[in-house]
């Protein structure tokens, strides 16, 4: 799906290295690279957040300041915080089969507004802190749910609907949220490995992820939870 709405939005290409097509939004534009020709060590940066979603073809990532060094496939999507640096590897792009990747900047304010409004109506445990936006790269396959917000926003930003600035507002927020509470279950995962004992959900967490193939009990989940 993907694909071929980008397909027909592709200009014939300026350059044969991340040749790039922008559609602005409100607070976030959305960008189509492909790439024609073998290439290694392309530097990319931005100014603000970074959401990265491979299409086509393979890509290899480095980051060398988080010790970071993966092959990029379709189906996942790296997110680089405001002003990181990485380097990109093309191993297998050609002039008839581009390796194409979606870029969708997003703004510091945009992601502290949603942060905040999280905060107001769905604050977490104290034990977990506030909502807000952890620097970390990150590095994750799609969901059959974040496959579909993609093929929605690449639409809604390459047509002119009369509502467009309004819907790009609202799948930018859903996206916005979907990393919001993906770093914070990982943070989670990672908080009740090091301390099971610290509190129920904890030590409801820490059960769950040591028998995941085995059957659970609710009622026991329940009672290791305190609840």
């Amino acid at each position: 799906m993907i694909t071929e709405l980008i397909e027909n939005k592709r200009n014939f290409p300026d350059v044969l290295v991340e040749n790039k097509v922008s559609f602005a939004g409100p607070d976030s534009e959305l960008s189509i690279y492909d790439t024609y020709k073998q290439a290694s060590q392309v530097k990319l940066k931005s100014d603000q957040l970074l959401f990265c979603s491979m299409v086509t073809g393979k890509k290899v990532v480095h980051a060398e300041k988080n010790h970071y060094h993966s092959e990029f496939l379709p189906h996942e999507s790296f997110i680089m915080a405001p002003n990181k640096a990485i380097e990109i590897d093309f191993p297998v792009a050609k002039l008839d089969q581009p390796t194409t990747c979606l870029a969708i900047e997003i703004s510091t304010d945009r992601i502290n507004k949603i942060a905040s409004e999280l905060n107001q109506s769905a604050p977490k445990d104290k034990v977990f802190g506030h909502w807000q936006y952890d620097e970390n790269f990150i590095h994750s396959h799609h969901t059959s749910e974040t496959e579909a917000l993609l093929s929605r926003i690449v639409k809604i930003y390459t047509e002119n609907h009369q509502d467009r600035s309004y819907m790009i507002d609202l799948a930018v927020s859903e996206l916005t949220v979907r990393l919001l509470r993906h770093q914070s279950r990982d943070f989670m995962l990672s908080f009740c490995k090091k301390e099971p004992d610290n509190n129920g959900l904890n030590a409801a967490l820490s059960y769950i992820y040591q028998h995941v193939s085995d059957h659970l009990d609710i009622n026991h989940l329940c009672r290791l939870a305190c609840m």
